[in-house]
Formats: structure tokens, C-alpha cells, sequence
């Protein structure tokens, strides 16, 4: 229940979050690369809604790490239309293999950026490695040791935890 209910407030975090982009603007899922469900952004009135942006880079400080560990991640996203536009940049992990089945894919952090045409930024996130945690069925929260994939606007990054930590 406790997670669901952090998870539920994430969501709604990055849903208010993302208000404010331009009514002219429409989603797409032209860029739901791998099913990460990266989202693109299309504006209405381009020809076959061209897409404003593109990711690259995606590094992380770390690829192995423990439970008390914070993990630094970038990306570099470009405005690849020709109008200024914003971008939600959202961070989800998935555990590859996990005790019980954790959601396939969770939110984990997120930035709101606004880029003109072909303006470039480096975007940084950070996610403490206890939120990669799920509730077991006694419902304490538990890492355990294996492989994590996160993903950002179609690009991913597998990463190993290596020691099981228990709430």
C-alpha cells in the first residue's frame, strides 16, 4: 500500500508538472521507443507533426551500486523543431528480475526544460538507490541485488545492485 500510494503521488507530481505546455501541442507516440513510454511532443499544424525533441548521451556516474548509494544520471536533449517548445525529461527504472513482480516501470525522477530550435542542454537527475526499493509481501520496503534498467526519452542504461537491503 505504501508504495503504491508514493507512487501514485509521483505521478501526480509529474502530471502537474507537465501542465503548461502550449494548447497547440498534442502527444504522440511516435517516440514510444521499446515501449519505455517516452512520449514525444508534436505540434499541431507541422506537417506529419514533426517531433521537437531528441535525446542522446544518456550516462550515469555509476554502473554498479548499493543501497546507500545516490545515482547521478545526464542526458543531452535537443530541440529539433523550429520554435521554442518545453519538454518534460522523465526518468523510469524497471528491475529486470525481482522476488515478486514489481510495476514493470516507474517513475523516478523528472525536469520540466524549455529549448529554442536547436538549442541542446544537458539535463542532470539524481535517484537514490532506496527509491529503486518495492514493498515485499510483508510490505517492507526491499532492494535486491540484480540488474535495473532505466530509460529516458528512448535511451536506456542497465545498472547492477549489488547487496540486498531490507526497511
Amino acid at each position: 500500500a505504501l508504495e503504491s500510494e508514493s507512487e501514485e503521488a509521483i505521478e501526480a507530481m509529474a502530471e502537474e508538472f507537465m501542465d503548461g505546455f502550449d494548447d497547440e501541442e498534442e502527444d504522440s507516440d511516435a517516440g514510444d521507443f521499446l515501449g519505455l513510454g517516452k512520449k514525444t511532443r508534436a505540434f499541431a499544424g507541422f506537417t506529419g507533426g514533426q517531433i521537437f525533441s531528441s535525446y542522446s548521451d544518456f550516462k550515469a556516474d555509476r554502473t554498479q551500486f548499493g543501497p546507500d548509494d545516490e545515482i547521478n544520471f545526464c542526458v543531452t536533449v535537443t530541440n529539433t523543431g523550429n520554435r521554442p517548445g518545453k519538454e518534460a525529461v522523465l526518468l523510469y527504472s524497471s528491475d529486470v528480475a525481482a522476488s515478486i513482480t514489481p510495476d514493470n516501470r516507474r517513475l523516478r525522477a523528472f525536469d520540466k526544460i524549455e529549448l529554442q530550435p536547436d538549442e541542446s542542454r544537458e539535463v542532470k537527475l539524481s535517484v537514490s538507490a532506496r527509491d529503486l526499493a518495492f514493498a515485499d509481501v510483508q510490505g517492507r520496503m526491499t532492494l535486491e541485488k540484480g540488474s535495473f534498467v532505466m530509460a529516458v526519452g528512448g535511451q536506456t542504461l542497465e545498472l547492477e545492485c549489488n547487496s540486498d537491503w531490507k526497511e
